[in-house]
């Protein structure tokens, strides 16, 4: 439910809800790592479709700022 109500937002802020929550359903709890994944794995997973195979996300709050 939060993953669909973000991507509303930006769909790189809803990959990151969906990372550290699934790292928690996982039973990870340490906040630094939490905190690594919800930055390492959107980051990597947007770079990889937009440089790598040059597919765009859709416009959000953070992709705006990143495609001009």
């Amino acid at each position: 439910v939060v993953f669909a109500g973000v991507t509303a937002i930006d769909f790189f802020l809803a990959l990151a809800v969906f990372a550290v929550g699934l790292a928690l359903l996982w039973g990870e709890r340490r906040s630094p790592v939490l905190a690594m994944v919800g930055i390492v794995v959107p980051a990597g997973v947007f770079f990889l479709f937009d440089l790598a195979f040059r597919i765009r996300f859709p416009r959000g709050l953070l992709t705006s700022l990143w495609y001009g």
